[in-house]
């Protein structure tokens, strides 16, 4: 069995970053010599493009993430082809359509629901995702359509020590909070271009307000991330 999977854009923001560690994770744990198990296609660099659609028969899944004309090449090849399909939903449709331009926010709900209809398996970071897509679901009375296909893959790949070393650290570093004998450092990435995100920022003001009278010190850093429109990717540049 042979997979692939989309890369969207340059490595700098979330889901690029996320799509390209789980390959790196992946390729690194199911790797045969003189032969890829694992292939990764840069759905918006042509030459990747190319030389996927050439090869294209050799792959059985393909695992993509956003919504680049790319992947949706692929998705429809792999589709006529008969091969199987993983879609990840890295955030919520239903606000996102919101600050999508006109015609996108008309079309970005029903493409998702499209996609989603008739993929195999669909993916979430983070389980509040998931559920938050189950009411949505539920509310629309197509719960049951989705739910046995849905699954939750953390946005961090090497979780095998998490919950045993991660957690046991974290319990103590909370102890030393609650007790004083450290801050709690707060850092906030975020940027202007989608507003319920910059709106956060008032939301993490709160919260220190309220942690400073229970007596918890706490440093707050917001890190304000401006982009470029780029061949329609965002990239980052300095702040």
């Amino acid at each position: 069995m042979k997979v692939l999977l989309a890369l969207e854009g340059p490595i700098v923001e979330g889901p690029n970053i996320w799509a390209d560690s789980l390959y790196n994770d992946l390729s690194s744990r199911y790797h045969n010599p003189g032969e890829d198990i694992i292939n990764q296609v840069k759905t918006t660099n042509f030459k990747s493009m190319i030389k996927t659609i050439f090869s294209i028969r050799k792959y059985d899944i393909f695992h993509f993430y956003s919504q680049s004309y790319g992947a949706a090449l692929l998705f429809l090849l792999f589709k006529i082809l008969g091969k199987k399909t993983i879609f990840t939903m890295h955030g919520n449709m239903t606000i996102e359509s919101k600050y999508k331009p006109i015609p996108i926010k008309w079309l970005w709900i029903p493409a998702h629901l499209f996609v989603m209809k008739n993929v195999d398996i669909v993916t979430y970071p983070s389980q509040y995702l998931k559920s938050s897509m189950s009411v949505y679901f539920k509310s629309r009375r197509q719960k049951q359509r989705f739910e046995n296909v849905h699954h939750v893959i953390p946005n961090g790949t090497k979780v095998d020590v998490y919950p045993i070393v991660e957690i046991q650290k974290r319990k103590k570093r909370l102890k030393d909070i609650k007790e004083g004998k450290s801050s709690l450092n707060l850092l906030m990435l975020t940027s202007f271009y989608f507003e319920p995100k910059s709106r956060g920022i008032d939301t993490l003001s709160h919260t220190i307000k309220i942690l400073e009278e229970q007596g918890i010190k706490t440093k707050m850093r917001v890190k304000l991330v401006k982009t470029k429109l780029i061949s329609g990717i965002k990239i980052p540049v300095k702040s």
